[in-house]
Parts: structure tokens; sequence; C-alpha cells
């Protein structure tokens, strides 16, 4: 019985409590409804195979790509009035070959072929204002067509149209003048300055009457400081070429040279003195060089004369005073400083002057000179070693000699410069005979015959000289010009 209640109970909570439920969900809105079920998909229908064209349909689109291609690359190719026509026979463009006229456009004619599975393509052109036909013809695949089409193209346009390095230019750049560095002969300038210092400073110990290593050495380096420092300052600032560097240099070596020379010839009473001579010749000739280098630029063959000249003033110098002496067992140091002062300066103001010698030139001279002087020395050598050599004797070699080396530099200088101008005798001119000698034998009816001669031609006219005799006939002499 206890069960029953129990149970009892439990079943009227259960009702109680779905009643208030049942009040509550009679209050709340209505549930939407619910939406239709999704289909399953259904597998895509196949369309229907879309009918493909004729052949003309495959020709005219595949004429319209290469048209199109044609016109893009044209563009790119800055030709944007170019007259394009499509050919349908190989006649048509035999006509337009030989009917065509300048005209100011690009002229362009297509023809493409079909040959198997390839594309025959013909590309044409002429240019503006000209009638020559350029012609390209290429087979192909259909795939590649296109690339073709711009390969031809391009071809075509570029093989008629001038490029910017094909130009004339108004001045050739390897032809033009070039401009000379400025200050190129700083090393020489300052290589010639560092001896000059250097001299300087010992000069100036010996002239203060002490013969001390320990202070001839410093001076010595103190000199060459200075020397340095001055020729790359005054290389800094002004201008100084090649031909400047070495004429200064000869403006200070051959008065210095002239100047000691002269001391020791005259027999200065100390050497200290001698030494001070020599500073004041090599400052006096660097003054006459700069006052010629500041009126403008000296070149390098006019420096190089005026050291010839030095040096060669220096030999006829010695020659002379040894020929007014009248022997040659002394060392002419008054000759010599005077012959090297003389010619620097002669030869150093011919050149500013106008006498314009490159540096070649001058050293055939120098070499005419030294081998005509030897020439002439050993020619005339029998006049003082046989017999008695009496002063003129000795006269007579040294003027052998002296006259010698200007023979030779004179024919140094001529040879150099019929060097230079590239002249070569003409046929006009007198020549040397060129001559073959000859010889043969050819028997004759009338006897023997021996014929001997010169034949030739040359200035004087044309023959045979010589003569001969009637029996077998044997020719022999000399053919050739004469």
């Amino acid at each position: 019985m206890r069960v029953s209640l129990h149970t009892t109970r439990c079943w009227l909570g259960c009702l109680a409590l779905l009643a208030g439920a049942q009040g509550t969900w009679a209050q709340e809105p209505p549930a939407p409804p619910p939406s239709p079920p999704i289909a399953p998909a259904q597998p895509a229908q196949p369309q229907p195979p879309q009918s493909q064209p004729d052949g003309n349909g495959d020709a005219e689109s595949e004429h319209s790509v290469i048209q199109n291609t044609l016109t893009e690359t044209l563009t790119d190719l800055n030709v944007h009035d170019a007259q394009i026509q499509w050919l349908a026979s190989a006649e048509d463009l035999q006509q337009v070959a030989s009917a065509s006229v300048p005209d100011p456009h690009w002229r362009i004619y297509l023809k493409a072929e079909p040959v198997g599975q390839e594309v025959q393509l013909t590309l044409a052109a002429i240019a503006p204002n000209e009638k020559v036909l350029e012609l390209r013809v290429e087979r192909t695949n259909r795939d590649a067509i296109q690339l073709r089409v711009i390969s031809l193209a391009r071809d075509l346009i570029q093989a008629r149209t001038p490029s910017a390095d094909s130009a004339p230019h108004s001045e050739c750049q390897p032809c033009a003048p070039t401009r000379r560095t400025r200050s190129n002969g700083q090393a020489v300038l300052v290589f010639n300055t560092a001896l000059i210092g250097a001299y300087a400073g010992y000069s100036i110990q010996r002239a203060g009457g002490s013969n001390d290593a320990r202070l001839t050495y410093p001076l010595l380096a103190l000199g060459t400081g200075i020397g340095i420092g001055a020729g790359m300052v005054v290389a800094d600032e002004w201008d100084v070429g090649y031909g400047d560097a070495w004429y200064l240099s000869a403006g200070a070596i051959w008065p210095t040279t002239s100047a000691l020379l002269l001391t020791n010839g005259y027999h200065s009473p100390t050497e200290d003195a001698r030494f001070m001579v020599g500073l004041g010749g090599t400052l006096g000739g660097i003054a006459l060089a700069t006052s010629v280098l500041s009126t403008g630029h000296v070149t390098e063959g006019s420096a190089a004369l005026a050291h010839s000249g030095g040096a060669v003033g220096l030999l006829l110098g010695g020659l002379s005073e040894m020929t007014v002496r009248g022997r040659t067992g002394f060392i002419p140091q008054k000759g010599m400083g005077f012959g090297a002062a003389a010619g620097v300066l002669i030869a150093g103001a011919a050149g500013p002057l106008g006498f314009d010698v490159n540096a070649s030139s001058v050293l055939m001279m120098d070499l005419g000179a030294g081998l005509g002087g030897l020439t002439a020395a050993a020619a005339a050598s029998p006049l003082i070693a046989l017999g008695n050599a009496s002063r003129d004797r000795h006269r007579l070699w040294l003027i052998s000699v002296g006259a010698g080396a200007i023979a030779g530099a004179v024919l140094g200088y001529s040879f150099a410069r019929h060097h230079e101008e590239g002249t070569t005798s003409s046929s006009s001119e007198p020549h040397l005979p060129n001559l073959l000698p000859y010889a043969y034998y050819i028997p004759a009816s009338n006897g023997a015959a021996a014929s001997n001669g010169i034949p030739g031609n040359g200035l004087l006219g044309s023959g045979v000289l010589g003569g001969g005799a009637q029996g077998a006939m044997a020719d022999f002499g000399v053919v050739g010009q004469w």
C-alpha cells in the first residue's frame, strides 16, 4: 500500500510539471517552418559539341592573328603609318617588286601558305622613299607563327632603318685632338731640381771653406729636399710639359759646366771660388731658360736641340782651342767652356725662334756628328801618325775632325728629315742602274753571230749597247734600266 501511494505521488508531480510547461509553451511564438530538404547534386549533363568552322574560317582567323601580331610589332618598332597588304600568290609579289615607286610610308606585304602541318610565311617590306623590296620567307609550325612574325618583322624593319651608330659623326672621337695631360713633365722637372739643389748645397758648403763630411751629407740632403719641393710646387702651379722640363734642364746643366770649365781653365786662385762661379752659371742659365718658358711652351725637339747644342759646342770649342795651339796633349778647358756656353745659347734660342725639329732628328744629328768626326779622324790620322807631326799637321788633322763632325751632323739631319717626310725617288729622278745579266744561244742560217750588250730603258732612253759578228748566234749581256 505504501508503494502504491508513493508511485501515485510521483505521477501527480509529473503531471503538474507537464501542465506548467504547457502553459509556458503556449505563450512562446511559433517556431519557423523547417526548410525543405536539399536535393542531392545531379551529374552535369554533357554539352553538345559545337560545330567547327570550315577551312575558310581557319584561314581568316590565322590571317587575323598574323596581322594583329604584325601591327603590334610595328608599333613597338616605332612604325605607325605602315600600309599592310595581303598577297594571294607569288605573282602578286613580283608585280609589286616591278611596279614599286617611292612612297613616304612603309609598305608591308604578307602571305601565309599552309604546307602540311606547317605554314610558310612570306613577309616583304619597302622602306619609305625607296624602291628596294626586302623579302623574308620562313616555314614554321602553327604554334610558333606569332613568334616568327615578330622576328621577321623586326629583321626587315631594322635592316632598312639606319642605326645611331652608323650615322656619320661630325667629329670622329679617335681622330679628335687629344689634350695633353697637365704638367706631364713633373717627374723630369723634380729630378733636375733635385740635382740642382744637391749641387747648390755642396757649393755652399765648399764656399764656406769646410770639407767636413759630417756637414757635406746633411747639406746635400737638405739641398735635394729643397729642390724636390720646389719642383713639385712649380709643376703644381704651372703647366710644365716634357719639353719645358728638359729645356730648363739644359739651361741649368750646360751653363754650369761652362762656368766650371772656364774657372778651371783660367786657374781660379781658390777651389771654393770655382764652385760659387759654377753656382752662378746655374742660376744664370735657369734665369734665361725661365724667361724663354714664360713666353710659351717649348717642344721636346727644341729641348733636345738645346742639349745637343751644348754637347756639340763643347766638342767644337775644344777642337778650336787645340787647333789654335797646334797640339793635342792637353784638356782644352777654355775652348770647351766657351763652346758649351755658345752652343747652348745658340741652339736654345733656335727652337723658340722657329727652327722646329723633333727629338729623333736631333738624335740623328748627334749620331751623324759623332760618326763624321770619327771617320774624319781615322781618314786624316796619317797626318799625325806618320813622320814628324808638326803643329800645322796637327791643325790640319783637327780641322778635318771638326769638318767631318759638321758634315755628319748635316747628313744626319737630312736623312732624318727625308725619312720623316716619307719621300721616295720617283721614276723621273736619276737613279742607279737596275741590271739583270742574261745569256742564250740561237743557231743561225747565215753562220755564227755573237752579240753582247746592255739592252734596257731608263732616263736617257732605250736601246742596246754593244755589237756582234756573223755566225752562230749567241747572245749574252745585261738587261734592265740604265
